[in-house]
């Protein structure tokens, strides 16, 4: 992959609304893949959605990726950048769920919007205020969820706030959009979208399918890490590192090959989430913006 949305946002390029609802789908449909196999991300950020000059994606960085049902043991709150944290991970609450992946959607889908991250916050308590400005004080039958007596008893001193008119801080952004966002940036991770409905949200119509909900994952069960020795863990580090070497050796060898058949596509941008579901030609064709096959180039 060439690039990753990181980039993308810090450059020059303007994106077109056919572009966010191409990556935040492709997102959402790369997530209900890794949920569907029992596991949370729990590190989505732009920076780890990976971006190529004909605007495929692919999730990448699972390091802090979890099993879902393993609640065993306290699953800890420092996971995301802080910008991308859900208001569960911030408010210390340790029995989080896939939600919080959904929430990352979310912050990335306004910063696609509005070219700049929502909550910029500086430390774990400013990243509640810079929430709370934006999508205003939880009520009160919301508190309930909160597993945090420290942060309810933090909330219920401050003012209440309502949510900002999202109309005028994306004044250029389709309703459906702004609905999706407003609908995914809640606090309740109970009341957020789940990565289904916002796959079926309106703002998505031009690139939903039915089978695209219809996946056959096997759950994935994390290995043992307890008896691994330092000289294991360098053995897989070096492993890694020439697998790496000899693809990258390959990418190179296959550049000019790669670039013709690129230019030579037809229909747009296209997008590649491997799994099971309605493959990446399949989305393209359904509807793509012509201009996008040359968007990063």
């Amino acid at each position: 992959m060439d690039t990753d949305l990181k980039q993308v946002l810090r450059s020059s390029q303007v994106l077109t609304e056919a572009h966010i609802q191409f990556f935040i789908y492709q997102t959402l449909r790369a997530l209900h893949i890794i949920h569907s196999s029992g596991v949370i991300h729990r590190d989505i950020t732009p920076a780890n959605i990976l971006v190529n000059t004909n605007c495929d994606i692919k999730i990448c960085d699972f390091g802090l990726a979890k099993e879902e049902s393993d609640h065993g043991e306290y699953m800890t709150d420092y996971v995301t950048m802080r910008w991308y944290r859900a208001p569960e991970l911030v408010m210390e609450d340790g029995n989080y769920s896939a939600q919080i992946d959904v929430w990352g959607v979310g912050c990335i889908l306004g910063e696609l919007l509005g070219s700049r991250p929502l909550f910029q916050g500086k430390d774990r308590v400013n990243q509640l205020d810079k929430i709370v400005e934006v999508i205003g004080t939880p009520s009160v039958e919301t508190e309930g969820f909160i597993g945090s007596s420290a942060a309810r008893a933090y909330l219920r001193k401050k003012s209440q706030r309502e949510s900002i008119d999202w109309r005028q801080k994306y004044p250029k952004a389709s309703s459906e959009a702004l609905d999706l966002l407003k609908s995914i940036l809640v606090f309740n991770p109970k009341e957020r979208l789940t990565v289904i409905e916002c796959m079926r949200h309106p703002f998505l119509n031009s690139l939903y399918d039915e089978t695209d909900e219809h996946v056959n994952c096997k759950p994935f069960v994390f290995e043992e890490e307890d008896n691994q020795t330092v000289h294991d863990i360098k053995r897989v580090i070096y492993a890694e590192y020439v697998r790496f070497r000899q693809e990258r050796m390959e990418e190179e060898h296959h550049t000019t090959g790669i670039t013709n058949s690129t230019s030579s596509r037809t229909g747009g941008p296209s997008v590649e989430t491997h799994g099971e579901g309605r493959s990446a030609q399949q989305t393209i064709n359904k509807k793509a913006p012509e201009e996008g096959k040359k968007w990063l180039s």
